[in-house]
Formats: structure tokens, sequence, C-alpha cells
């Protein structure tokens, strides 16, 4: 796992050092890293590739190979990281529950995991929290609907805030606060053009009006459905064939077959427990 510092994270952290904040800035630091690193195991998990974190004034980014990642992956992708950040939290509340003295010493440490965990939960893309209602929405309309509805939603979460900080200013400028809101209010306007998953039938209904090549994969049925999954990508139109332990084809499945399966089965499912219902999705 790589770490990339940006140049004004690092003035922002020697500022709030000098002000006596180092401990609260140490926390935050590691309390960024342990929440990225709970969305690159998931990631991992499905056949994902992150790994560099990005540590910006805002908070963190996490870089690597999503292309292709399905709606439903996406969602536990994206609920790993505030997953982490909680529970670590919590944690932290039982260490004083059993060690009140350990207080002065956990309290930065408490706070950061919270406050990373609760904001990334806000449903503002590319926060957690708009990924996850993002790929919530694209397992039942159109990814580019799906991606207006959470750029609105954005918006308005974003002037709430501004609006927060506004009445703010009258009792002190908070600095955390202020660089939230401006990086909503980027995201919301830029909208979520970013967006790295699409479904796979999207892919080639898209590129289908200029015509795409079919492709078929044979796969036997002891292979896990992730793997007939990431067979498709997006330039072909893809047919996969489940063969049985006699080499003979026990069940046909086009694009909008598996993503059928992919809504309905783990990853990890065998083909053959699929193909074997009397009822096939």
């Amino acid at each position: 796992m790589r770490i990339r510092f940006s140049p004004l994270f690092l003035i922002l952290a020697a500022l709030l050092t000098v002000l006596g904040q180092g401990a609260l800035t140490a926390s935050c630091l590691f309390a960024l890293l342990l929440h990225e690193g709970g969305h690159a195991l998931v990631a991992r998990r499905y056949g994902y590739r992150l790994d560099t974190i990005r540590l910006m004034p805002y908070g963190a980014q996490l870089d690597g190979e999503l292309s292709g990642i399905l709606p439903r992956e996406e969602i536990w992708v994206a609920c790993a990281g505030p997953a982490v950040s909680i529970f670590l939290g919590l944690l932290g509340v039982a260490v004083w529950w059993l060690f009140p003295e350990s207080y002065p010493v956990t309290e930065p440490f408490v706070t950061a995991n919270a406050s990373v965990g609760l904001v990334n939960l806000l449903p503002v893309y590319p926060m957690d929290g708009g990924r996850v209602l993002q790929a919530a929405l694209a397992t039942r309309m159109h990814a580019g609907r799906a991606r207006r509805i959470v750029g609105w939603i954005g918006l308005v979460v974003a002037l709430l805030f501004s609006a927060l900080f506004l009445v703010g200013m009258f009792f002190g400028v908070n600095f955390t606060l202020a660089s939230i809101v401006v990086f909503m209010l980027a995201s919301a306007v830029a909208g979520v053009k970013g967006a790295r998953y699409e479904t796979l039938l999207s892919k080639s209904a898209r590129n289908g009006k200029k015509g795409v090549r079919v492709r078929m994969t044979a796969l036997s049925f002891h292979a896990p459905l992730l793997t007939a999954i990431k067979a498709a990508d997006g330039k072909h139109y893809e047919i996969c064939v489940v063969l049985d332990d006699e080499n003979a084809a026990v069940a046909v499945a086009d694009e909008a077959r598996l993503l059928r399966w992919a809504m309905v089965f783990p990853p990890e499912t065998p083909l053959k427990e699929i193909v074997s219902r009397k009822k096939i999705p």
C-alpha cells in the first residue's frame, strides 16, 4: 500500500501541530489510513486492487483499479470504511469504560474515528454514503439517472452545511467545517462524472449502437460467479457457457442474465449451485 501526501495536507498538519493540535492531527491521520484500509481489504475480497492512499486537506482518497465494479460490490466496498471507523470509535469508548484514566490519551483517537466515519456517511458523492446511495439506485435504474439523483441530493446537503457554516461564523470560524463545505459544493457542482462503476450490460448496450462483437467464454460449473462476471470487458457482448465435469454445456448466460445472478447470489457462489436450481433467475 502506497501513501502519498498532498503538500497542502502537510502544511495543514504542520500548522495544526504548531497550534497545539498534534495529538488530534496524528489521530486523524491514523483514522484515515485505517478507514481507507477497510475499503482496500473488501475491494481485494472482490478481486479489485486499491493500493494508493492520497492524503489531502479534506480527507483521503483511495486509488487503484475498480473498473467494471458492480453496484452490489460497490455497496460493500463503500460501507467498509465507515464500518472500520465507527468500530474503532466504539472500541475507544469501551476502553474509557474499562479504564477511565485513559480518556485524555484516547479522546483524540475516538473523536477522529467518529468524525471520519460519520462524515463519510453523508449522501454526497464521492463520500461513502453517496457511493452507497448511487450504487443502490443503480441496481434499480440506469446508472446515469442514479448519478443525477445523487448529484442533486449532494447539492442540497452541501447547501445545508453551507448555511450551518455561515451561522457558525457568529461564534467563530470552524476551518474543518469550511473544508468539508468546499469539498461537498465542488463535488455537487461537478456532479458525479467520476463514478467508477457501471453495470456490464450498460457498457455493452452503449457500445452496441455502433455494433459490438459477441464473445463466448466457457467456464466449469465449479468456477465462482465472480469469474464469469469479470470475463465481460464492456467491449464485447459476453456470453458465458457453463460446462459440467464432462465438458457438456449445462447453461448459457448472456450479460443480462449474469447481472441478474450478481444481484441475487454472492460473488463466490459456484456456478453449479446457480444452474442446478429448478428456476434459474
